[in-house]
């Protein structure tokens, strides 16, 4: 009879600072930054991640007086992994809440659905490298794109693939010992021809598919029950978002985090995500180009680089 691996992860990520690209990883590897090898076969990670951001501003109205306001992102996801064989393996990461704008509900319940298939610990068994190739799609399930805070998005389905490359120093058991991790990825937001404002007049389109390179290198250690890891990650858009778009910045990052495995089957994740490059805004608002994207507290688009 099968011995049924079965491993139940639940995994809360809190963060201080917001990470504007790359998908939460829900397997082997750190937050950011996957694993070249796979979780074991019929294994089940199951996990939760959430990071929420608040900060008070005063700003100076036409008529010369000032008002206060908050602004916010708040999310919430559920994601789990399965391992069909020893080297396939199976990712969903749901977005199940979302919150950083205004008008209408204020917020999109669900989000987006992200699935990933990767085919993964390949190598020479007595090697302590392993390789991976990873394909990634994104499905639109909701009303609202282009929001403040947030990896860019398009209301039509997106395509990726990463390459993964682990060096394990305990390659049977890859979560434990020191392990190096590096990923390099594409994404095609396929968005040729839509807008990103739901105004009627508006005439700035997408002239051609958005196309972004995502990268990330990690370094992890197991002591006990704790993981101490360090990242550095980022993106660049090899072909950049339509000027009305928010997050048009290529951006690059470092994420110091620890995981606390309180049991053989849960474990506590807190990172922060400190950004290097990537401050300058390149949302283009009204009166220059073209664009009839206003920035004005309604429709909180100063929220984009209040943040930081």
């Amino acid at each position: 009879m099968k011995r049924l691996y079965f491993i139940f992860t639940c995994v809360i990520s809190l963060t201080c600072w917001i990470s504007l690209s790359h998908a939460i990883e829900f397997g082997l590897g750190t937050l950011h930054v996957g694993s070249a090898a796979t979780i074991a076969k019929k294994g089940l990670n199951i996990g939760t991640h959430s990071h929420a951001f608040f900060k008070d501003e005063m700003n100076q109205l036409s008529d010369g007086t000032s008002k206060g306001e908050t602004y916010w992102d708040v999310q919430g996801r559920l994601g789990l992994v399965y391992g069909f064989t020893e080297k396939l393996e199976l990712g969903l990461s749901y977005i199940m809440y979302q919150d950083n704008h205004k008008g209408g509900d204020g917020y999109n319940f669900p989000d987006n659905l992200l699935l990933r298939v990767k085919l993964g610990s390949l190598g020479p068994q007595t090697s302590s490298m392993r390789f991976g190739l990873q394909g990634n799609f994104r499905f639109p399930t909701t009303n609202k794109y282009n929001l403040p805070l947030e990896p860019y998005s398009a209301d039509r389905i997106g395509v990726g693939l990463t390459g993964l490359f682990s060096i394990l120093s305990d390659p049977l058991y890859p979560e434990y010992g020191f392990n190096l991790h590096a990923n390099l990825g594409f994404f095609n937001h396929n968005d040729f021809g839509l807008t990103m404002t739901d105004v009627p007049t508006d005439t700035i389109t997408a002239t051609e598919n958005t196309k972004e390179l995502l990268y990330g290198i990690s370094a992890a250690k197991k002591i006990q029950h704790f993981n101490l890891y360090a990242e550095i990650y980022g993106s660049t858009f090899l072909t950049e978002p339509p000027i009305t778009a928010y997050t048009r910045e290529s951006s690059l990052y470092f994420s110091p985090g620890i995981t606390y495995q309180s049991s053989r089957t849960m474990s506590f994740n807190v990172a922060l995500d400190l950004r290097l490059i990537g401050n300058d805004d390149k949302t283009v608002y009204s009166g220059s180009q073209g664009s009839i994207f206003e920035k004005t507290l309604e429709r909180c688009t100063q929220f984009t680089k209040l943040a930081y």
